[in-house]
This record gives C-alpha cells, sequence and structure tokens, in this order.
C-alpha cells in the first residue's frame, strides 16, 4: 500500500476476495512492512506515524478476529461491519462455517 493512504476499507476490498490463509498471510506482511517502516523513518513527520500505527492496528484487529472470532476490544462499530464483508466471502467459498456470521447480527 501507499506510504500516506492508510485505508482499512481499502485492506478489506483487496482482501475479500482472497482465500482464508492468503488474507492472513497479506495481513500479517502488511504489518510487518508498516512496522519496519515506522522504525525505519524516525525523523518522518508524526502524523504519518499515527497514520500508520492507527492502520496496522485495524489490521492487526481484524487479523485476530479471523483466528479467534470474537470481536477485539476498542474496534469500530464500522470497522466491524467491514469484517463481515470478508466473512460471508469466506463463507459463500466454505472456508468458514455459516455460523460466523451470527456474531455480526448479535452485535447489533
Amino acid at each position: 500500500m501507499d506510504e500516506k493512504h492508510y485505508n482499512f476499507a481499502d485492506f478489506i476490498e483487496m482482501v475479500k476476495d482472497m482465500d482464508y490463509h492468503d488474507i492472513m498471510n497479506y495481513g500479517d506482511r502488511e504489518v510487518a512492512n508498516l512496522e519496519s517502516k515506522s522504525y525505519s523513518n524516525l525523523g518522518v513527520e508524526k502524523d504519518i506515524n499515527l497514520e500508520s500505527k492507527k492502520y496496522s492496528d485495524q489490521i492487526k484487529a481484524f487479523l485476530l478476529f479471523m483466528s479467534q472470532g470474537i470481536k477485539p476490544m476498542g474496534v469500530s462499530a464500522y470497522d466491524f461491519r467491514l469484517y463481515r464483508i470478508v466473512v460471508e466471502y469466506l463463507v459463500a467459498k466454505e472456508q468458514m462455517k455459516p455460523e460466523a456470521i451470527e456474531i455480526f447480527i448479535r452485535s447489533k
């Protein structure tokens, strides 16, 4: 992703058609890339680092949800609704059980 473009909705759009393991691998690589850039750019403007950190945290929370099936604390309602897009694709591909959708219904 572009260094100045940290949009979680775009991340979801990118991964929604991927298989489960590809999503997890892509997310892990994206987080590692973001974190390595933030450590190597210590002189970069603070706003960019904060934006990058927030984006990285959003991806980490999503990966936690994908691996554990529970809504991580602190996830915004908007971000959580985005998770459903990916889960619905994975259910349709039979890579997640249909029951995985229930967490979104219960959390309304």
